[in-house]
């Protein structure tokens, strides 16, 4: 579970209110598979204010003398925050020393798009090379996200930390390709 402040503004004007995220995760005994479930930004609504919003409104302007500096307002509209629910599993097909092949599902239902899916797999060949590929946002109309595709390596020391670099390949349609890179210390 993890709570956040959500503010956002444009000029003068700003929103803001606060969310949560909740998710679980389930190991089963079924070659590790893992059921997860998450739901992100559970929270309030979001209305802008701000000090351009108020200004002075001449209630009728067709009359002399009356107050023209009635200080008025805009209401602007409230809109909810993106909310996601997301359901998933990931399964090892193979492991061994060797070999370790992973596939994963999750199906997401955003509560402002339609749902969709994400497939990925990941081949491991002694937990130094990897291989990883997969597909985003399956059944989305007008999608750009599409193939992704990837690499890493892991540089396993004795007694410290573990190297390693990861680069994948995304599909963007007419965004076309989004390459990215990282890389990784872990203990």
């Amino acid at each position: 579970m993890t709570g956040k402040y959500i503010r956002e503004w444009i000029w003068h004007e700003s929103a803001s209110t606060m969310a949560l995220d909740l998710g679980s995760i389930y190991r089963t005994e079924l070659n590790d598979m893992r059921i997860g479930v998450s739901i992100s930004n559970f929270g309030g609504k979001m209305t802008m204010s701000g000090r351009d919003l108020i200004h002075f409104y001449d209630v009728d302007e067709t009359r002399e003398g009356n107050n023209d500096r009635v200080l008025a307002e805009t209401s602007t509209d409230s809109w909810p925050l993106p909310m996601l629910l997301r359901v998933g599993i990931a399964m090892e097909v193979i492991d061994n020393d060797a070999h370790r092949l992973t596939v994963a599902a999750d199906a997401l239902h955003p509560n402002d798009n339609n749902e969709y899916m994400n497939l990925g797999t990941e081949y491991a060949w002694h937990e130094q090379f990897m291989v990883r590929a997969g597909y985003k946002s399956l059944f989305l109309p007008n999608s750009e996200e599409g193939f992704t595709f990837g690499l890493g390596v892991r540089l396993h020391t004795r007694s410290g930390p573990t190297f390693g670099f990861d680069g994948a390949y995304e599909d963007f349609g007419r965004f076309d390709a989004i390459y990215k890179y990282s890389l990784v210390i872990s203990y």
